[in-house]
């Protein structure tokens, strides 16, 4: 209790103060997953709660106590009171009014602390603890005598030992007393109980028994350092403004001090940051990436020895009520202006480094969130917030960043350096938008979403890709238009599988809502038991879009062939390298390998080359002519290695045209002009002798 004579009350003034983190219901998600709660309307949450002291056992907590019997005094500002009785918690269903009212040293004149944990409990990445809190203490406004005691509750608390929370405290004989346990916790008094006239730390925050000082306080500091810093204040007008306060006079008897009134609490731990709320209000934010899991407590103490006055003890108690811990909202927004609305403008590039804090949890990019510079893999993570972000701009990555999914709402993204472990794999383009990652890549799934772009490097041994609509771009490697796009073997993709969203329809006739984009690298594709060489076949056919502008389809395409550039030169080519007459190996017993590496005939194959290359090796030769030739029936069934390179799944006249037309190109691949003529008259004999039997 204070004594405002005591040399104790004015050691307290000159303690270092304490950043706290709150957030109040009012920022609560529908839906989100509740974890733990309790209303106490049961009458058995006792048997829930382990309790603990820090010195001796001079108080109690009642778990279903009716406190609509409690009253508290109301200043009549005439130097007399008049009372009222408790009135039902603001998230109480159907009016109740039980709840868990604690009390501490009435009578032993000792400093102390208590802790109630529920048992069995630890919480781990997003969450967040809201509850509705009473503070009553005796006496009018500023409080009476001997009347200012604690709330010290925490989240994150260790959950062994005697776990005792808040700050280690100065006992009777000068015995130390006080927090044993780790974890975050807060501290606030109900009546700015430092002093009634000066300013004081009304508002602390601890890490592990450390106090914070003003670490992270929202309150801005009306005398800055070193004069008197009242950023945790009561006095401050952040707490006090009669319109834009958290606790407001003449709602709150003491203007700056939650006392006498039902407050909204709240602690969350959010992408690396704890933040502690009151009526929906921060108080204090701050990082801390040590601490991550943990209990919650809810406790009381009183942090001066002298004992409440035998008519005052009535009034001197904390309720809490309605106590729910929820999986915390899971959305990160790009946000480099930080608290100023919007996410930085219409080029919001910087750093993704976990130093930066460029990511907000408020979708418009307001003061309403949490800035933060972490990303876990409990984290949706969008560029950028508001409607920001409509011009190119770059994101930097420095070491390794985790998320749990990557959205890009508009613009042009480009996310380069480090890597990234996308714990979902999902990657949501939305329509208009682009996003080229060139940062490694770690994760297992790839699922690319949304009707727009996401533009990769190339598509890894791990990755189980699904492209469910738009667009999922493998960017040309060098060399490429407008020189010969010979390409780099080390982009190419060999994804662990692939699947493409589509209408179900039979093979050559169905319909692809999602688009690979090979550019001009390769695919290969391994496989066990039936041969999927069949579907990626008909993919290409719906990319090339033979009935329409060539390789502008949805399915497998590439968007170099399509270029004007190429002057229609370059197709893919698919095969199963079990069908090749000259397959590809291990590069031993004459099988070379396909793009620097091993395959075996559990493989299929899709190349970039040339509009004729049947045999995939890179080049147009006689071999090619012959293949064509040997296999050419007219209207027969075909595939691109018999011959089939317009992807109709048959061999018609057009197949001869094409065949014809691009095998005398003047590609710098192709052979001598002597040996393409031979390859070519070969070829027409053939092509003559079969015509005349179909």
């Amino acid at each position: 209790m204070r004594d405002r004579s005591s040399h104790v009350a004015a050691a307290l003034r000159a303690a270092a103060v304490v950043a706290v983190t709150t957030l109040g219901l009012a920022s609560t998600h529908a839906g989100a997953q509740t974890l733990f709660s309790d209303d106490f309307d049961a009458g058995t949450s006792g048997a829930n709660y382990d309790t603990f002291f820090c010195n001796g056992t001079d108080g109690s907590t009642n778990f279903a106590e009716n406190y609509s019997l409690l009253q508290y005094q109301i200043d009549d500002h005439l130097g007399g009171f008049t009372f009222a009785n408790v009135p039902t918690a603001p998230h109480s269903a159907g009016g109740s009014t039980t709840g868990m009212v604690m009390r501490i040293n009435d009578t032993a004149g000792l400093v102390n602390t208590m802790s109630v944990y529920p048992k069995s409990q630890n919480f781990s990445g997003n969450y967040k603890l809201t509850f509705d809190m009473w503070f009553n203490y005796n006496g009018g406004i500023g409080g009476g005598s001997r009347s200012t005691e604690w709330m010290v509750a925490g989240i994150n608390e260790g959950t062994v030992g005697n776990r005792v929370a808040g700050p280690t405290i100065t006992g009777s004989g000068a015995t130390a007393v006080g927090g044993q346990n780790t974890g975050n916790a807060f501290a606030v008094n109900g009546e700015h109980g430092q002093s009634i006239t000066t300013p004081g730390a009304d508002y602390r925050t601890y890490v592990d028994q450390t106090n914070q000082g003003v670490r992270g306080f929202a309150a801005p500091p009306t005398s800055p350092p070193p004069a008197t810093n009242d950023q945790n204040s009561a006095f401050n007008a952040y707490y006090k403004d009669p319109v834009t306060g958290v606790f407001p006079s003449p709602a709150y008897e003491t203007e700056g001090a939650p006392g006498k009134h039902w407050t909204t609490v709240e602690m969350s731990q959010i992408a690396g940051v704890i933040t502690w709320k009151m009526n929906d209000k921060v108080i204090t934010s701050y990082p801390d990436v040590t601490r991550t899991s943990g209990n919650v407590t809810f406790g009381y103490a009183d942090f001066n020895s002298s004992s409440a006055l035998p008519a005052d003890a009535p009034y001197q108690f904390l309720i809490y009520d309605n106590i729910k811990v929820e999986a915390a909202p899971t959305s990160l927004y790009w946000d480099t202006n930080q608290t100023t609305a919007g996410g930085g403008g219409t080029a919001p590039t910087g750093a993704w480094d976990g130093t930066a804090l460029n990511f907000n949890t408020d979708s418009t990019g307001g003061a309403a969130g949490v800035v933060t510079p972490f990303t876990s893999v409990n984290e949706d993570v969008t560029f950028a917030a508001a409607a920001d972000g409509t011009d190119p701009y770059t994101v930097t990555v420095t070491g390794s960043r985790s998320v749990k999914s990557l959205i890009f709402a508009r613009g042009s993204v480009t996310i380069a350096g480090g890597t990234l472990a996308n714990a979902t794999g999902n990657y949501n383009v939305a329509s208009g938008a682009t996003a080229t990652i060139t940062s490694a890549l770690s994760s297992t799934n790839l699922n690319k979403t949304g009707a727009g772009k996401l533009v990769l490097s190339r598509l890894a041994e791990t990755n189980a890709v699904n492209i469910a609509a738009g667009t999922l771009e493998i960017a040309d490697s060098a060399p490429t238009l407008p020189s010969h796009p010979a390409g780099d073997n080390a982009f190419v993709s060999r994804p662990l599988s692939l699947v493409i969203a589509n209408n179900g329809a039979p093979l050559g006739t169905r319909v692809y809502n999602g688009t690979l984009d090979l550019g001009n690298n390769d695919l290969i594709i391994d496989y066990a038991g039936a041969s999927p060489a069949a579907d990626i076949e008909d993919m290409v056919r719906s990319g090339f879009n033979a009935s329409g502008a060539a390789w502008q389809g949805t399915g497998i395409t590439s968007s170099t062939a399509a270029n004007v550039l190429a002057s229609g030169n370059y197709a893919l080519a698919v095969a199963d390298n079990a069908q090749l007459t000259n397959k590809f190996g291990d590069g031993t017993g004459g099988k070379p390998q396909f793009d620097g590496r091993s395959v075996d005939d559990t493989t299929v194959i899709v190349k970039f080359t040339h509009r004729v290359d049947l045999d995939l090796d890179g080049f147009v030769t006689p071999n090619d002519a012959i293949i064509f030739a040997t296999n050419y029936i007219q209207n027969g069934a075909g595939n691109w290695i018999t011959g089939d390179v317009d992807y109709d799944g048959k061999h018609t006249q057009n197949d001869a045209i094409i065949f014809a037309t691009f095998y005398n190109g003047t590609l710098p691949s192709l052979p001598e002009p002597g040996a393409a003529t031979v390859g070519l008259g070969a070829m027409a004999l053939l092509l003559g002798r079969r015509r005349k039997s179909a």
